[in-house]
C-alpha cells in the first residue's frame, strides 16, 4: 500500500500496517509525483517518515536563509530542480 498526499496520521499506520507492506511517500505538486519513499512502515505509534530520495533525486532541509539544518532540526524540505527560479509559485509581482 503506497501512501501519497497529506501527512499520514499515526493512527492510520497503526491500523493498516500490520500484515501489509505500507510505504509512505512525499512529493509536492511541483515534483509531479514523488521525490522520496520510506521503508515499509510498522505499527509503533510514531510519526511515519517521508523516507529517502528516489534515484535521481535529492532532498534538503533548510532554514529561512536557505542553509542546511542539522538532523532533528525543523526546517523547510526542498529539492533541487534545474531551471526553476527562486520563489516559483509566488505569483507575478
Amino acid at each position: 500500500m503506497v501512501l501519497l498526499g497529506e501527512v499520514c496520521p499515526v493512527e492510520l499506520v497503526d491500523r493498516w500496517a500490520p500484515g501489509r507492506m505500507m510505504i509512505n511517500t512525499y512529493g509536492p505538486t511541483e515534483a509531479t509525483v514523488w521525490v522520496s519513499t520510506s521503508t515499509p512502515l510498522v505499527a509503533d505509534s510514531a510519526p511515519p517518515p517521508i523516507g529517502s530520495p528516489v534515484p535521481g533525486a535529492a532532498l534538503f532541509v533548510l532554514d529561512g536563509w536557505l542553509r542546511p539544518v542539522p538532523v532533528g532540526v525543523v526546517g523547510s524540505c526542498t529539492w533541487p530542480v534545474l531551471g526553476w527560479a527562486a520563489g516559483i509559485g509566488a505569483g507575478r509581482r
